[in-house]
């Protein structure tokens, strides 16, 4: 059995706090705070408005048995609470000093109602809440205010029996969207409360303010109605992330099952499907659980499943990513024989391996389309695709929208009404504070880069005063060079030239970069100093991945050889112009040389979209690969963009092994670099709003790593909800 042990977390201003595990995060993020400082916090908190004098303190933290300099180590608590919190003395904001008396704490709280904090809250705020919510309730179901609407997201002619209106009009994120049976409500998970997170919301459609659903201190997404429309399902980042239900109009939540993800309840209300896995992969596991709760059943391996009509079929995508490689597949509920493939055919002209991670089913209907998001041009638009029971289809996709923005998680009523999320996405590279010889974070991300381009695939100097990243968009891309101490920015090659890729020595002084030309040859350059001047090191030899902080080799990534079944990697010596190759095995990406160039670390495709880091040392084995090479991670997550510390004792990473995007660094023994010590968490960064894991493609993300800080790209998402219906809809 499954525990739910209670949360426990105070919420205020952009801070969360965690009475169980006492952690403190600020918008998502883990802020490091000792042990002392923090039952300081809790004591505050428990008694939030009122004094609590230096005696009760001492009782709480220092007791009869233990022998300290009372007065010198509260001090020190509070001065390291203040710092945590950016807080000052002079000017309070949370945390007052009461002259010999004790403190006090100003800040408002919002307080989970399982946490010990509640039961010590006063009930007014409760009741004033309970007050709040009927109210509007009672907006919702008798308000009459009819929305406005505008068309940005143009329909197709075949759909032009169809109107466009916008549902929500946030300055933040709504996503994730789905409508009731009979086309009345909506609900979605938005951000729109304020708190750095995502809650659920109902909307009644042509009628007043949303209904705040969900309370919970960690993000909360993806809902699905039921039929009769008595209760909605979703998903919950709580204790590692799970599937709730919660009645539609407002109560407790109610857990139905561990790590669950996109539920969907079955026509006849009985059943509910989901899937299990990380959001950046294909692979997983489709289960179906009884709405009552129960015992789940595995079904099949994929993801995102949806419903046919009648109930008794699933369709879901399966296999590796992309239209390349993955595909949609048909399946009963008896799961007693292999499903049926879906055509990949029919998605021949949508260029959705630009975007994989959207290339699922979102909904199938009863004439038997399925809509999914694609890509064309430079939108990422619905389509529509006729599939069978029998997974046959006889036409291809056609495009529903016509907008250049990201438009995604199409969901439909029975009615016909269409809703999805019109979601903005903007990437931009940001520096993280720290001392990267220890991990030890210095302070918050600071952004970099701030034009409406996108801006991704940064790599930095060791000095941390050269930038170089990617810019534009997918007509036209081009390579930037940041001087950071200056704010100069300059780009590497004029057109007709795309510059893709390229990587700077630890001074900055030295620039390799990849370039086409318009008639399709690819060449390596090198300049040291003026870009003007350069050097042509190959052309047509591969992909350039990295180069040693002294300049002294360059990585270079050949195709997969088929003769052969390997992917080499090439290794350029700028002084003597010689080429080494390196048989690795297929799959393998970001390849990084260790300053003495005895390792290579990079990270390998593997089944699904899964990565796993591996380390190897450059001498050929017996079965002709590089020798000594290990995993150093597991394929239970999917972990990439490895970057050595000099010294080869840290291998910083990017992983999702806690569901989201985050990074990590591995301690690592001088000699065999096999793990010397725990990994160490370096930024957990868990916002809904601006993240790591907004990157469609990881590799964009680019991890790079400087003396004094470690840049990336993380993405910005905007949205709101749209809904496309029948022109004499009510």
């Amino acid at each position: 059995m499954r525990s739910d042990p209670q949360s426990r977390v105070v919420r205020f201003g952009v801070f969360e706090a965690d009475l169980l595990t006492r952690e403190l995060r600020k918008r998502g993020v883990r802020v490091r705070l000792q042990e002392q400082p923090f039952r300081l916090l809790q004591a505050l908190l428990e008694r939030p408005g009122q004094i609590v004098t230096r005696e009760e303190i001492k009782e709480k933290l220092w007791p009869d048995d233990t022998f300290v300099d009372f007065d010198k180590s509260l001090n020190t608590a509070a001065q390291k609470l203040r710092q945590a919190l950016g807080d000052s003395a002079d000017s309070p904001r949370f945390m007052e000093t009461i002259p010999r008396q004790g403190y006090r704490f100003l800040a408002p709280l919002g307080i989970d109602d399982e946490s010990p904090v509640a039961a010590a809250a006063s009930s007014e705020p409760q009741l004033k809440k309970a007050l709040i919510s009927v109210s509007v309730l009672a907006a919702i179901l008798l308000a009459g205010l009819v929305w406005t609407w505008t068309s940005q997201p143009r329909t197709s002619e075949d759909w032009n029996g169809l109107q466009l209106r916008r549902i929500t009009y946030d300055d933040g994120l709504a996503m994730t969207p789905t409508v009731s049976a009979d086309g009345k409500f909506v609900a979605y998970a938005s951000d729109r409360a304020g708190e750095g997170k995502l809650d659920i919301w109902l909307q009644q459609l042509g009628a007043g303010e949303p209904l705040r659903l969900t309370f919970g201190a960690e993000n909360e997404f993806e809902p699905a109605f039921s039929p009769d429309g008595r209760l909605i399902a979703y998903r919950s980042e709580k204790d590692g992330g799970a599937l709730y239900t919660i009645p539609t109009l407002g109560g407790d939540p109610r857990f139905l099952a561990p790590l669950g993800r996109r539920p969907r309840f079955s026509p006849d209300g009985g059943q509910i499907v989901y899937w299990v896995g990380t959001e950046r992969s294909s692979t997983g596991a489709i289960y179906v659980i009884a709405t009552n709760g129960g015992e789940p059943r595995e079904l099949y391996a994929g993801r995102s499943p949806v419903w046919s009509a009648d109930g008794e079929r699933l369709l879901f995508l399966t296999g590796k990513t992309g239209v390349r490689g993955g595909r949609w597949a048909v399946g009963d509920l008896s799961a007693e024989q292999e499903p049926i493939a879906v055509s990949n055919e029919i998605f021949a002209h949508v260029s959705s391996h630009r975007f994989y991670l959207f290339f699922v089913p979102s909904v199938w209907l009863p004439d038997g389309r399925a809509l999914f998001s694609g890509v064309a041009g430079d939108g990422l638009n619905l389509w529509s695709v006729p599939v069978s029971p029998d997974g046959e289809t006889d036409e291809g996709a056609r495009r529903l929208t016509f907008g250049s923005g990201r438009e995604v998680d199409a969901f439909s009523s029975p009615s016909g009404r269409v809703v999805f999320s019109s979601s903005p996405l903007n990437l931009d590279v940001w520096s993280l504070p720290t001392e990267t010889n220890t991990a030890r974070v210095l302070g918050e991300p600071v952004r970099l880069t701030s034009s409406a381009a996108t801006e991704f695939w940064p790599e930095i100097s060791l000095d941390g005063d050269t930038l170089t990243y990617r810019s534009g968009e997918a007509a036209k891309w081009e390579q930037w060079l940041k001087q950071l101490d200056t704010g100069v920015v300059v780009p590497i090659v004029l057109a007709p030239d795309e510059v893709i890729g390229a990587a700077v020595t630890h001074d900055g002084a030295e620039v390799f970069y990849r370039t086409r030309s318009p008639d399709g040859t690819d060449r390596i350059y090198h300049s040291a100093g003026d870009l003007k001047k350069r050097t042509e090191l190959c052309s047509n030899c591969g992909n350039l991945e990295s180069v040693t902080p002294d300049g002294r080799t360059v990585v270079i990534r050949r195709g997969r050889s088929s003769p052969t079944g390997y992917r080499a990697v090439v290794l350029y010596d700028t002084q003597s112009g010689e080429f080494t190759e390196l048989p690795v095995r297929d799959g393998a990406n970001d390849a990084r040389i260790s300053s003495d160039r005895e390792w290579i670390a990079y990270h390998r495709v593997m089944y699904g979209a899964r990565r796993q880091v591996i380390i190897a040392r450059l001498h050929i084995g017996e079965d002709g690969f590089i020798s000594d090479e290990y995993f150093l991670t597991d394929p239970g997550s999917n972990d990439f963009r490895a970057a050595w510390w000099p010294d080869g004792q840290l291998l910083y990473y990017a992983s999702d092994r806690d569901g989201f995007i985050c990074i990590y660094t591995q301690p690592l023994d001088s000699e065999t670099k096999r793990p010397n010590g725990e990994l160490i968490e370096v930024f957990h960064n868990h916002d809904p709003r601006i993240s790591l894991g907004a990157i469609e493609n990881p590799g964009g993300i680019g991890l790079s790593v400087a003396r004094d800080k470690i840049v990336f790209a993380m993405g910005e998402r905007r949205g709101d909800i749209w809904i496309m219906e029948p022109r004499d809809a009510e």
